[in-house]
């Protein structure tokens, strides 16, 4: 049967509507099918499709759509009875049965064309909205689906494209005679003190703190885009003139500081727009916004400040007060905004530097002020006194920014740079190595003329004992610097590398292997105790191999520079060292690493070997290893391998 009438009963409801038949739809038909509850059911779902086009909205008798309320509440299809209750004519509403039901089920938008519709009433949705969110942020369900809807169902009310333009919910107009009466109603409930029926313990203003609650941004949004509808309207004015004075009150004595949107949205527009028609406490508000109790709203409080500076607001304070009050809580974004109005550029550093989250954003600024036409002689000298005054709070920040600074933008004023810093040695390292530092890439220091030479021998020596891997670097870069003076630091800092390469750039060809090679054999030391790291023991060996390779190139650089016999000295010197390692390593024969380290400084024997075949005849080679008893104590085998690459190579070349 139920699916007879399913076949049926919505073809006889469709044609009764087309041809005008509601009558014969609604005594004949209604009365026949009612004696059946599923075949009843079935006629009022069929009904839906025609209210929703409007179709029956006059048409349909009361009992007929009590009952229809009655079945969907039964069928808990509360969503699609929501939306019919909203397009029925209200004449035909049963509204004790509907206001009962739309507050027992949350169906506000029933609710709200009852209560406009049937009553003229516009204020009991809203209130009903208003303590349905309020009861939801109490249990904690301020993100759930059902505050979610009813919290931005009670804003659009509110809203201008509502209630307060005279436009009815959700649709339709409210009669031109109620829209003063609705405007005021609705101010009234916001800024009322209290609710109807309150607890004693209830808040001021509960209907404000609901929705600031509920939605600070959006609720304030709302009040904002109301105070731009309204304000030539002079009721409205002192309406808004009243509702900024509850939302002060509200946020200022709240014990919850989050809301502090209400500088950015309301009072911002009121600061910005061409009237400002509202009386606003500037002073209590600078104060609540400089006494932020919560440092994790510190930074938000700060930027509601600015965002109310910037609309205008700046005008309505006193700048030394804002200023002293600011400089107390750590707004320094807001002293930098006053001292940028007083063209007090220099102070502004002082702000960047003092600030822990816009410190490095110091260097980009001043260059900003630098490159400004706008900026005058007069303050461009202050700003160089107070970039000077904080030399060493810039050199804390980066010293190769600073340097890059100071080189390109005051290279005058260096000399007393120097002299400022050569009284605390780490600043000065800092300064120096921002503009000498040899890892930068490119190396950037090309100007003689910048630093005299005893300048980039103080580096050097700062640079021994700051860094000393990067000496040998720096000596290769820079061109600027006495080669004696720097031998002499060097070599009081026993910086070997270094002096190696100073004596070869001195054409010293034997003094700077012999030291090469006293530093591989330093290197070579082994320590006695047994519990030596494997991190350790790693580096030592590749420094080793390191040491041992730069001695490779070192030969192979020089020896075109020298006579043969010069050359056999050097070359065969460094064989000995990669034939015989042991011998360089003084410590006992039974320790693991002298056994790790020969057999690894072994390998290199054939990379030297092959090396020295080009400057060194190999019959001298072979004659060597075969009658210098260095060589003949070895056993053949470590030898072999060798011997056999260069008579390959003899015969090779022959």
């Amino acid at each position: 049967m139920e699916e007879h009438f399913q076949k049926t009963v919505p073809l006889g409801v469709k044609c009764c509507i087309l041809f005008d038949k509601t009558e014969l739809l609604f005594r004949q038909l209604y009365d026949q099918l009612s004696v059946n509850g599923v075949a009843l059911g079935v006629l009022l779902e069929s009904l839906e499709p025609h209210i929703l086009s409007g179709r029956l909205k006059s048409s349909m008798p009361p009992y007929a759509v009590k009952d229809l309320v009655v079945h969907y509440e039964d069928k808990r299809m509360l969503g699609s009875l929501e939306l019919l209750v909203a397009h029925m004519d209200i004449t035909s509403l049963d509204l004790h049965q509907i206001v009962t039901i739309s507050k027992k089920h949350q169906l506000f938008d029933a609710l709200i064309y009852a209560y406009n519709k049937g009553m003229n009433d516009y204020i009991t949705p809203l209130e009903e909205m208003i303590r349905s969110v309020n009861s939801g942020l109490k249990r904690g369900a301020v993100e759930s689906d059902e505050v979610v809807t009813v919290g931005n169902k009670a804003l659009v009310y509110i809203s201008p494209s509502c209630c307060l333009s005279g436009r009815a919910y959700p649709r339709g107009s409210i009669p031109a005679d109620l829209v003063p009466v609705v405007n005021n109603e609705v101010f009234n409930l916001l800024t009322r003190l209290h609710s109807k029926d309150a607890d004693p313990c209830e808040e001021p203003y509960p209907c404000v703190r609901t929705l600031l609650k509920y939605n600070t941004r959006e609720f304030l949004n709302v009040l904002a885009l109301t105070h731009e509808h309204l304000k030539k309207d002079k009721q409205a004015v002192q309406f808004q003139q009243r509702i900024t004075d509850v939302l002060l009150q509200v946020i200022t004595r709240s014990q919850d500081k989050s809301p502090i949107f209400l500088l950015e949205t309301f009072l911002t527009e009121s600061c910005s727009s061409e009237e400002n028609f509202l009386a606003i406490p500037y002073k209590k508000v600078l104060t609540f916004l400089c006494t932020p109790e919560d440092e994790s709203l510190q930074e938000e409080s700060q930027q509601a400040l600015l965002e109310l500076l910037h609309a205008g607001g700046v005008t309505y304070f006193d700048e030394d007060q804002l200023v002293s009050l600011a400089e107390n809580v750590k707004f320094y974004q807001v002293c930098k905004f006053v001292y940028e109005r007083r063209r007090l550029y220099s102070k502004v550093i002082n702000c960047y530097l003092k600030d822990p989250a816009r410190k490095g954003q110091v260097f980009e600024y001043i260059g900003s002020i630098l490159n400004d036409e706008e900026v005058v002689m007069e303050e461009q000298h202050s700003l160089k006194e107070e970039i000077l005054g904080h030399i060493h709070g810039l050199l804390e920040l980066s010293p190769r920014q600073t340097g890059e600074l100071i080189c390109k933008n005051f290279p005058d004023d260096l000399p007393v740079i120097i002299k400022t810093l050569q009284k605390n040695s780490r600043h000065l390292f800092w300064f120096l190595h921002g503009i000498l530092n040899p890892e930068l890439k490119p190396w950037p220091f090309h100007d003689a003329s910048l630093l005299p030479k005893e300048l980039h021998e103080e580096y050097i020596e700062l640079l021994c004992q700051s860094q000393p891997d990067q000496v040998t670097a720096f000596l290769n870069l820079s061109e600027y610097y006495r080669t004696e003076e720097a031998i002499q630091i060097v070599e009081k800092h026993e910086m070997k590398d270094a002096l190696a390469y100073l004596m070869e750039k001195q054409g010293n060809i034997q003094g700077a292997f012999t030291v090469l090679l006293e530093y591989v054999q330093e290197r070579m030391l082994v320590p006695l105790h047994s519990n030596i790291t494997v991190d350790i023991e790693t580096k030592t060996l590749l420094d080793v191999q390191y040491l041992l390779m730069q001695l490779i190139h070192f030969c192979e650089r020089n020896s075109n520079g020298l006579n043969s016999q010069q050359r056999e000295e050097l070359w065969f010197s460094l064989l000995e060292l990669a034939m015989s390692p042991a011998q360089h390593l003084r410590i006992t024969p039974s320790c693991q690493l002298a056994h790790t380290h020969s057999i690894c400084i072994k390998v290199l024997a054939k990379k030297v070997l092959n090396s020295m075949t080009a400057y060194i005849p190999l019959t001298n080679v072979l004659q060597r290893i075969i009658q210098d008893p260095v060589y003949s104590e070895g056993k053949y085998g470590e030898v072999k391998d060798l011997v056999l690459g260069m008579m390959d190579k003899f015969l090779y070349e022959k």
